[in-house]
């Protein structure tokens, strides 16, 4: 594999989801508390999601089409349905290792429904994984960042971790975090 190769693929990896630089979990007694002060009027309610999904190319018609990043995929913000997909916001120009080998990437998510949508933006880690040569352990810190429909006036923390299969072209992740907005 190209250096090249591996840093667009560490690119690729490091656009989608899962603490970064920041050390307050969501489990952590007062997560909850965290946007008090920005959530007055607001609905929130607590997001926690695990799965795979693939890497790729963002289609036309998405948010970043022609990007890097995470395949729109059905997701669910307590009774709202819709999609969730993420592409990278870095210039691929300025992604490359540092510290062993950790990469770090700034990226966005954006879920979409009938209802209303919500971006975060991002600031991940994409670091080496000892247990496998094609794989990347990822840290993704999210905050939500604005919103439309019931998904107005968003706020927000959300904290995702996976891994990254560049044999495969997958990701895993966990997902944790509040999503506070008008109408949830």
């Amino acid at each position: 594999m190209t250096r090249s190769t591996r840093l667009a693929s560490l690119a690729v990896c490091s656009f989608m989801v899962f603490a970064c630089s920041e050390s307050t979990d969501p489990t952590q007694p007062g997560f909850a508390d965290m946007l008090s002060g920005s959530r007055a009027g607001l609905t929130c309610t607590v997001l926690e999601a695990e799965g795979t999904n693939p890497l790729g190319i963002i289609p036309a018609g998405f948010e970043g089409a022609g990007g890097l990043g995470g395949m729109p995929g059905p997701f669910a913000v307590g009774s709202i349905t819709g999609t969730l997909h993420s592409y990278v916001t870095s210039p691929l120009a300025g992604v490359g290792a540092n510290a062993q080998g950790t990469t770090h990437i700034t990226l966005r998510h954006v879920f979409t429904s009938t209802a209303g949508s919500f971006y975060t933006d991002d600031k991940a880690v994409c670091a080496p994984d000892p247990n496998g040569i094609a794989t990347c352990r990822l840290m993704d810190q999210m905050t939500v960042a604005g919103g439309t429909g019931a998904f107005n006036d968003a706020a927000g923390k959300l904290h995702n971790q996976g891994f990254l299969d560049f044999a495969t072209f997958t990701l895993s992740f966990h997902l944790k975090g509040q999503i506070c907005g008008a109408g949830i």
